[in-house]
C-alpha cells in the first residue's frame, strides 16, 4: 500500500485531474487543446407548425428548432369571417390555447372555415299566351320580410329561416340558386321552395351548406 501511495505522488496533476473528468463523463482534451473540456450540445427537436388563411395567433408559421424539454405555449384564433376553428397537435385535436413540452419532434396545425355566402335577390318574370317567357332582375328590394336583399355571410351549417313576402303579383316562386349568381339574368333553380299566390307568405329554413342565393321570383302579368 505505501509503494501505491509513493506511485501516486509523483503523477503530474494534468493526469489525475484527466482520470476524475474521465470518471465524470466529460472528456478531457490532450495536446494542444489540455486545457478545454467538451461539453455536448443540448438536444434540440423539430416544431413544424402550419395554418391555414383565416387564422391569426402564434408561434408562427414555420419550422423551428426548440431545445429539449422547451415548454412551447400556443394560442389560435379564427379571423373575422371565419369559423370552426381546429388545432391539432401531432395529429390529435386539442383546445384553441395552451401549452406543450418539446419531448420529442412536434407538429401543430391549424385551420378555420370561411363563412358560406348567402345573396337575396328579386327577379320578375312575364309570360302570356301571346309572349315568350322573360326574367329580368330588379335592381332593388321589392319583398318585405327577412332576410333582407343583399349579401349575408352566414356560418357553415347554421339553419336560415325565411318569412318573406311580395303582395302585389299574381303568384311568386321562392328557390335557392348557385352563388354567384350570372349577371343580369335569372339564376338556375337549384332546389325549389315552393311557388303560390302572393297574398300568401313564404315561410320556411335551409341550411347553409355551401353558398347559395335566394331568389323570390315575381309573376308580373
Amino acid at each position: 500500500m505505501k509503494n501505491n501511495r509513493s506511485r501516486m505522488s509523483w503523477l503530474p496533476a494534468a493526469c489525475i485531474a484527466a482520470v476524475l473528468c474521465v470518471l465524470s463523463g466529460s472528456m478531457f482534451l490532450t495536446g494542444a487543446g489540455a486545457d478545454k473540456i467538451y461539453i455536448p450540445p443540448a438536444r434540440e427537436f423539430t416544431l413544424k407548425v402550419n395554418f391555414s388563411k383565416g387564422v391569426s395567433g402564434y408561434p408562427a408559421m414555420g419550422t423551428q428548432k426548440r431545445k429539449a424539454g422547451t415548454i412551447v405555449k400556443y394560442s389560435y384564433s379564427p379571423a373575422s369571417g371565419f369559423d370552426g376553428l381546429v388545432v391539432k397537435l401531432d395529429g390529435a385535436v386539442v383546445a384553441a390555447s395552451g401549452a406543450f413540452v418539446m419531448s420529442a419532434d412536434r407538429a401543430l396545425d391549424t385551420y378555420a372555415h370561411p363563412y358560406y355566402t348567402l345573396k337575396v335577390m328579386n327577379t320578375g318574370y312575364n309570360v302570356g299566351p301571346d309572349e315568350p317567357y322573360t326574367c329580368f332582375v330588379y335592381s332593388n328590394c321589392v319583398h318585405v320580410g327577412v332576410p333582407a336583399c343583399g349579401i349575408h355571410k352566414i356560418r357553415r351549417g347554421e339553419t336560415v329561416q325565411f318569412h318573406l313576402n311580395y303582395g302585389d303579383c299574381e303568384k311568386a316562386d321562392l328557390y335557392l340558386a348557385a352563388y354567384p349568381p350570372p349577371p343580369g339574368i335569372c339564376p338556375p333553380v337549384l332546389r325549389s321552395l315552393g311557388g303560390h299566390e302572393c297574398t300568401e307568405w313564404f315561410t320556411g329554413s335551409f341550411v347553409m351548406d355551401r353558398d347559395y342565393t335566394l331568389v323570390l321570383n315575381i309573376d308580373q302579368e
